[in-house]
Parts: structure tokens; sequence; C-alpha cells
């Protein structure tokens, strides 16, 4: 909380002036000077208290105070959750695999039993079907 009150804090921002050795300065540097002072006279203009450059610092503060975790957990809980899902599938897979397994098993106990109980029936009527005609 302190932090927030901190930045927040208005300090009288001075007057800006025009660097006196401009004339001796080369064309890119001239340009600059003149660009930061038109930036300068600007925010002097808008806010010579110093409440906009608090703001201004307040808003960069909660832009980094949400943007390192995003940069730092974010990714990192997508490859969990990617991780997550992809272990899922596997997980299905497996349980899909050992479902027809186990199914197969079955269908092939089931034959088999079908068949000896045909087998039989065919057998035993067969031998008692012969005898009585």
């Amino acid at each position: 909380m302190d932090a927030i009150l901190g930045t927040l804090r208005a300090v009288p921002i001075p007057e800006p002036q025009i660097d006196p050795q401009l004339s001796e300065m080369t064309t890119v540097g001239r340009v600059a000077e003149i660009f930061r002072y038109q930036l300068l006279q600007l925010e002097y203009v808008l806010s010579s208290g110093g409440y906009l450059r608090g703001f201004i610092r307040l808003n960069l503060m909660i832009g980094v105070v949400l943007l390192v975790p995003t940069l730092l957990v974010v990714p990192v809980l997508t490859m969990l959750f990617g991780s997550f899902v992809t272990m899922t599938a596997f997980l299905m897979q497996a349980a899909m695999n050992l479902l027809f397994a186990v199914l197969s098993i079955l269908a092939a106990v089931a034959s088999v039993l079908v068949f000896g109980y045909v087998l039989k029936i065919r057998l035993g009527s067969g031998g008692r079907g012969s005898g009585r005609r």
C-alpha cells in the first residue's frame, strides 16, 4: 500500500528549459533536444503539480506487477495443462485398450462355450436319434 501511495506522490515539476548549448549540437542532437523540450513543455502545461507523472508512474507499476506474473506463470501453467491433457488422453486410450481386450476375451470364451454347447447337442442328439429309428 505504501508503494501505491508513494507512486501517487505529486512532486512539482520545474519549468522545462532548452539546453544552452543547443547551437553547438549536431542536427540529430538538436532535433532530439527540441523534441524532449516539447514533451516536457506539454507535461508541464498539463500538470505542473506532478500529478500526471505520478499517475503514469502508478499505471506503469501496476502494469509491471501484472506483466511479470503473466510472463512467468502463464507459460508454465499452459505447459502443465497441455501435459495434463496429453496424460489424460493416454489414460483414456489405455482404458479403451483394456476394455477391448476384456471384451475380446469374453467374446472368445462365449464363442467356445456356444461351440461346445452346439457340439454337445449335435453329438448327443445324433447318437440318441439314430437308435430310435
